[in-house]
């Protein structure tokens, strides 16, 4: 994110601003200016206004958000590496020390703290102790010639951690994406026990019904604990790790219609995908229409059976497979995902892909959106590695 003129001359003479302090001026500063500029509701408004305006209004919120999608070119001068050139990864670091999505991710804790706040009430300032008694007249001249040590200094006042406070903590953790602004409000009623039980399973509840069903049924059990993945492996240890050969499980395929690995009528499969890509809702996941979802779920459903097979023998499920193949149609294009996983494709690029999924640990994801995410880095990996 970089700042203008004036802010970089003040960041050059106080080198020693934490970046959420600079993200903070930023966006109090030349990017409340453009909303002011482009945003008709905030015309009359002076800079602090607006910005409280904004992060007091979770929607709203969401509004600013869409016009940075709609119009970068508009945010261009601000969304800049340390070099000061653009960037267009949202993981690489900004002029701030930040990225875009740790940016996005601020922004959407500020605006849940604030709810909470006032939903459930703000914080009250209370004293640790009580205060020391009264001096006497005679303690009083003995401190004053020095014969007494004087009194203790009054107790730092502390306040007590709140509802709303519980609550934050307990999610902090998983507020990392804007599509969450609209159910702040319906994370607000969870209770904080349970919301600490889900940890970042929270972020399979994606809408609101699902939220009030999660606070009336409860929390589910979780498929598979969790497991920390390991770093991404290096191109020589990519390599030397050895593709599965049997399925760690037996989870049936749907079938391609052809018996031959994909090369017949993949319509059962398609629309058994097709039923799973709606219930997962992965339009919303890929940002496309159900037209282009539809389209993409086809594509991939005429991949070949050894596809299936080899990421079912990883340990993934199939809403898993689903989305990870997704990912890699929406990044590599039809053509360019079908030459590398049709079934008369060379495997090479099959065992290296899934090689290095099993190295990231990806049959332990919940989250469809870290699923996605996980893909998207590994392909970019296997391209530095030239695999891709």
């Amino acid at each position: 994110m970089k700042q203008n003129k004036s802010i970089q001359t003040d960041s050059e003479k106080a080198p020693q601003k934490a970046p959420a302090a600079v993200i903070a001026e930023v966006l109090r500063g030349p990017v409340v200016d453009v909303f002011l500029e482009h945003v008709p509701a905030f015309h009359g408004l002076d800079r602090n206004q607006a910005f409280e305006l904004v992060m007091n209004n979770p929607p709203l919120i969401e509004e600013c958000f869409k016009l940075f999608r709609k119009r970068p070119d508009l945010f261009e001068e601000l969304i800049v590496g340390p070099d000061g050139k653009p960037i267009s990864d949202e993981t690489q670091e900004l002029a701030c020390g930040r990225s875009v999505a740790e940016v996005v991710a601020l922004v959407v804790r500020s605006a849940a703290k604030r709810h909470f706040y006032k939903r459930l009430g703000a914080p009250q300032p209370v004293s640790i102790t009580v205060g020391p008694p009264a001096r006497s007249r005679w303690q009083r001249l003995l401190q004053s010639l020095m014969l007494i040590p004087p009194p203790p200094p009054e107790p730092k006042q502390k306040r007590k951690a709140t509802r709303a406070d519980r609550l934050y903590r307990a999610i902090h953790s998983s507020l990392l994406y804007e599509w969450q602004l609209p159910l702040i409000q319906h994370y607000a009623p969870l209770p904080v026990s349970m919301v600490r039980e889900l940890g970042a399973r929270i972020l399979d509840y994606r809408e609101p019904t699902e939220l009030k069903v999660l606070l009336t049924e409860g929390v589910k059990p979780a498929a598979t604990p969790p497991v920390t993945p390991s770093p991404m492996p290096s191109k020589q240890t990519a390599a030397s790790v050895p593709a599965a050969t049997s399925p760690a499980r037996t989870i049936p395929l749907p079938a391609s219609g052809g018996g031959g690995g994909g090369g017949g009528n993949p319509s059962s499969r398609a629309e058994t995908l097709w039923k799973l890509s709606q219930s997962l809702q992965l339009h919303k996941t890929f940002e496309i229409d159900e037209r282009d979802l539809r389209r993409v779920v086809a594509q991939i459903s005429a991949l070949g059976d050894r596809t299936y097979a080899n990421l079912i023998a990883i340990g993934l499920k199939m809403r898993e497979i689903l989305v990870v193949l997704c990912a890699i149609n929406r990044r590599l294009g039809h053509a360019r995902t079908s030459a590398l996983l049709s079934a008369e494709a060379d495997p090479k690029f099959l065992e290296q892909l899934t090689a290095l999924m099993t190295q990231e640990g990806m049959a332990s994801l919940q989250d469809i959106v870290e699923i996605r995410e996980s893909t998207e880095s590994i392909l970019s990996h296997m391209k530095k590695l030239g695999q891709l």
